[in-house]
């Protein structure tokens, strides 16, 4: 756990040297003002967490947006582009979790990726609500080869986080294939069950 706690803080710290003015000198960019921020101002933004948007549902996108709304107007951007760091960090941490050893065994090798990951040259999704949902399929990805739990209630927790993240973006559909795949070789009857949970919220969506 103290293994953990300390990557996502260095995790944060990456990514918040990359764009620090986000946080330091915060401000609607986009989106986040003309669309999240301003419908939610006019229309209640809790009503809106199941409203489309460009099309599809951003649930995820909404929800921090409607938790923004509790705070008073001159931190709301604050509270934005803080929401998405910590949920983009959140997102590369989970790869180091011990469930992704059968992908790749080294602990530090994992850290490596997603220090590269990291990295990369395009910042433009990071500390905007508006980029959540990139982060949310790469999050989908990344469940999509995990060792399942074997807890009931880590179960449920992990799939009331991935049907967020299916129901923020509608890209998570290229992920149907490997999860048909883990349906057809999954020798644990609930682990089947599971995953079909999972193709059937990615279907609804």
């Amino acid at each position: 756990a103290w293994t953990l706690l300390l990557l996502f803080s260095v995790v944060a710290g990456i990514l918040f040297f990359r764009q620090p003015a986000a946080i330091l000198h915060p401000g609607f960019v986009a989106e986040d003002g003309a669309i999240f921020f301003k419908q939610g101002y006019e229309q209640g933004a809790f009503s809106l967490l199941l409203r489309s948007h460009a099309g599809y549902l951003q649930v995820v996108p909404r929800a921090v947006a409607a938790l923004g709304s509790l705070f008073p107007l001159r931190l709301v951007p604050a509270f934005y582009a803080v929401a998405s760091l910590v949920l983009a960090a959140g997102v590369f941490t989970f790869f180091y979790s011990p469930s992704f050893r059968p992908v790749i065994a080294s602990d530090a090798a994992r850290v490596g990726v997603i220090l590269l990951f990291l990295l990369m040259p395009n910042s433009e999704a990071l500390m905007r609500i508006a980029g959540l949902p990139w982060y949310m399929l790469w999050f989908i990805i990344l469940v999509t080869v995990v060792t399942l739990p074997r807890g009931s209630w880590q179960r449920a927790m992990l799939f009331g986080a991935v049907t967020l993240a299916v129901w923020s973006t509608p890209v998570a559909v290229v992920c149907l294939p490997v999860i048909l795949l883990r349906i057809w070789r999954a020798a644990d009857p609930a682990e089947r069950l599971w995953w079909m949970a999972v193709t059937l919220s990615i279907i609804a969506y």
